[in-house]
């Protein structure tokens, strides 16, 4: 199964019950990006060949459409409109763990774990309260300091 027709399936049940549609850029050979989006949320889901992993970024949508930045610096800096999933999910369920890292495992069966964390945790972030990220923020300001020293 190709990388857009596994989000297709493994997020069908999201995409439906958040009205999410999804657009696939599959053009490049060692970045592949799923962006699923509503009104107010998208989620970008990224394939990273040479680093063999998928990783998950929730964002707050202005005017439907995912923030543009124009350096990469920018885009890691933008700690108030979105993050990475695995943020959302260490600080609703801790003890619920999904590895974006492919090794022995599937791409097939990484998006599904993230789809059942996203059904768990996400349910507020999915539907346009994004109250939750001001929490995130906190978190990965903290983690950036730590990591500084």
């Amino acid at each position: 199964m190709n990388f857009g027709t596994s989000c297709r399936v493994n997020f069908s049940g999201l995409m439906k019950k958040y009205d999410l549609h999804m657009e696939l850029d599959d053009k490049k050979a060692r970045r592949k990006i799923a962006y699923l989006k509503n009104e107010t949320t998208g989620i970008e889901v990224i394939y990273e060949s040479t680093e063999d992993a998928v990783f998950l970024r929730l964002s707050k949508l202005a005017n439907g459409q995912f923030p543009i930045y124009s350096t990469l610096h920018q885009s890691d800096a933008d700690i108030s409109n979105r993050f990475y999933a695995d943020d959302l999910i260490l600080l609703r369920a801790p003890k619920l763990r999904v590895s974006p890292f492919i090794g022995k495992s599937s791409i097939n069966k990484i998006l599904h774990g993230y789809s059942i964390a996203l059904e768990k945790c996400a349910d507020d972030v999915l539907t346009g309260d994004f109250s939750v990220f001001a929490v995130l923020s906190k978190i990965v300001k903290k983690r950036t300091v730590i990591d500084d020293n």
